[in-house]
């Protein structure tokens, strides 16, 4: 952390600001009369270089908009494709895609308000803001404030259970939501840029707490009503505009390889962090009042503040974040925000150095080939070189710290691991912190030490392995019955000790495809594994007595010693990785 107060920071960074404006003016100017693009694309032919783009991908593309404008006009602009290829419905005005994570600047622009107002310091701690005994989940004493909710480094796990729900009318009020299941604080606040969607849930209440309406109804009135963006929706059901929820049906939604998705509409409880849908037109209002810093939304002194970093990489002058949006670097610097649903995907970018913005739209879940591709066709390519910084990865094991460090979900932790191309971005590697982390734009990666990643690795491959045992054992068990039926291969002891780890096996699988369903739907499967733990317990020691006590070969008793092991493997498994603890959901 740096030792300079907000308040300074701010102050020097406007100084700075203002020398590097009177630096930059000339070749500003000179760049706008000239009309280039940052990437070295003429104006005039940025449009002919997005549908040449668009036809060497066309085969996976499916419906799409883009926008790029400055102040003035707009550069190029388009849709290509379909809302509904089966339909041959095509992507026009009335079509509305969904914002996903893009929403938060929504939630940014309200905090700035509050601030505006006078009603939130952003650098208090912000249980100042909330009911008393509403935080129940601080694990440090550092307090947390909204600037640590902006940087996202307020050191929130992720919250993975009834966040994206397939049915509606569940956790329904923002209160409901962000209070059903407080995550983790994992990290001391300040250390570590976790990405975290109930951290921005949480800024959305503080709003509603200090504005006394809900977070939707707030939106409505003072982001959306004095932009003109009337076909704007952001409520969990999109009840606060019917006419969006009723085009929102008529979109159909596709995979990255043009698949159609029968299921991609999806209710997101902790609606400030992803639920905003609207037609093109007025994602790009939006995006054009950020870039001319609208006094519809903030007086000009707020929009300084705003664009004033919060967040570097590192020690150095690098900024990685402006108050919620992120330090995004090309070929020149920029700011914005991607969003990424099942179903849709955005981009929102701002070069407020060059005093240009796009926005881009289409109906692909994830999908990157437009929303990162084309910036680079905006604002050039990233070069490490110009920026002094590395561009091959560190040597160790680095995990997402968008993770759970605690809980049932900590095994998801290993799905989150460092696949980054190393030289397509700006990165750092920041060792001043307690846990190693290589630092990106939206988030860091911590080093996970070498032993805790190896014995992690091994008793996973060894409750795999106890898995393949008991399938071998209960199939030759099954072949030798058959052929003596005399004997007796498999006890029901050594057949239920070889049996239940399937069952935990098959039960978590049934609660990773279960995600979308409230958790009140399979909550009963954390408790099943618990008591598995507890039978496999029981039958493992028995196992022993039996050995003790009973004769029997050589053979039969390896064969019972590999059963007690595999056993306990399944055991320090489901200890260690927490699939009992229900109550940590």
């Amino acid at each position: 952390m740096r030792e300079t107060s907000y308040g300074k920071k701010i102050m020097a960074w406007a100084g700075v600001l203002c020398f590097c404006m009177t630096l930059l003016l000339p070749s500003l100017s000179l760049r706008a009369a000239d009309g280039v693009m940052p990437s070295g694309i003429a104006y005039e032919d940025l449009d002919s270089e997005i549908q040449n783009y668009i036809q060497q991908n066309e085969a996976n593309t499916v419906g799409l908009a883009y926008s790029v404008f400055d102040a003035d006009h707009d550069i190029a602009r388009g849709y290509y494709g379909y809302a509904d290829k089966e339909n041959g419905l095509a992507v026009d005005d009335d079509t509305v895609f969904e914002w996903g994570s893009g929403s938060k600047i929504i939630a940014w622009i309200c905090v700035m308000q509050m601030y505006e107002q006078g009603k939130l310091d952003l650098e208090t701690d912000i249980r100042e803001y909330l009911p008393e005994g509403f935080l129940t989940n601080l694990k440090y004493d550092k307090p947390v404030t909204m600037i640590n909710l902006m940087n996202h480094n307020a050191g929130f796990q992720d919250q993975t259970v009834d966040v994206n729900l397939s049915v509606g009318g569940y956790l329904d009020t923002l209160e409901e939501a962000v209070s059903a299941h407080e995550p983790e604080q994992i990290f001391e606040p300040g250390t570590v840029t976790g990405y975290s969607n109930w951290g921005v849930a949480l800024a959305a209440y503080i709003v509603e707490q200090l504005s006394g309406m809900q977070y939707y109804e707030y939106v409505q009135e003072n982001v959306f009503k004095p932009l003109g963006m009337e076909h704007s929706a952001i409520a969990p059901d999109l009840s606060d505009n019917q006419w969006v929820a009723d085009q929102r049906q008529k979109l159909r939604c596709y995979s990255t390889e043009g698949a159609w998705l029968r299921s991609s509409f999806f209710y997101i409880t902790l609606y400030p962090a992803g639920m905003c849908n609207s037609t093109f037109s007025d994602y790009e209002t939006f995006a054009k009042a950020l870039l001319t810093r609208s006094d519809k939304l903030l007086k000009p002194e707020t929009w300084e503040t705003m664009f004033t970093p919060t967040d570097y990489f590192g020690d150095t002058d690098m900024a990685k974040n402006y108050h919620g949006l992120w330090g995004l670097y090309y070929k020149v610097p920029t700011i914005g925000h991607i969003g990424r649903t099942s179903g849709c995907s955005s981009y929102l970018m701002l070069d407020l150095q060059d005093g240009i913005g796009s926005v881009v739209m289409n109906n692909q879940g994830n999908e990157m080939t437009y929303t990162e591709g084309l910036q680079r066709i905006f604002y050039g390519e990233y070069n490490a070189a110009d920026y002094g910084a590395q561009d091959t990865a560190p040597q160790g094991t680095y995990r997402n710290a968008k993770t759970t460090g605690a809980g049932p979900f900590k095994l998801t932790a290993l799905m989150a691991g460092l696949n980054k191309d190393m030289g397509s971005e700006y990165w750092l590697l920041n060792d001043s912190v307690a846990n190693k982390a290589i630092e990106f734009s939206y988030m860091d990666y911590f080093e996970v030490e070498p032993v805790k990643a190896i014995g992690e690795n091994v008793m996973l491959y060894l409750f795999a392995g106890g898995l393949i045992f008991s399938f071998i054992s209960l199939i030759v068990g099954i072949i030798l019955r058959k052929r003596e039926k005399k004997r007796r291969p498999l006890s029901w002891w050594s057949f239920l000790t070889g049996f239940l780890p399937f069952v935990v096996a098959f039960l978590y699988l049934m609660i990773l495809q279960a995600i979308y369903s409230p958790l009140k739907q399979y909550l009963w499967m954390f408790i099943a594994i618990g008591v598995i733990a507890v039978l496999l317990a029981v039958l493992a020691v028995y196992g022993i007595v039996r050995i003790a006590r009973m004769e029997m070969s050589k053979g039969v008793m390896i064969y019972n010693c590999f059963v007690i092991f595999f056993a306990v493997v399944a055991i320090v498994n489901i200890c260690y990785w927490n699939l009992f603890m229900f109550w940590k959901l």
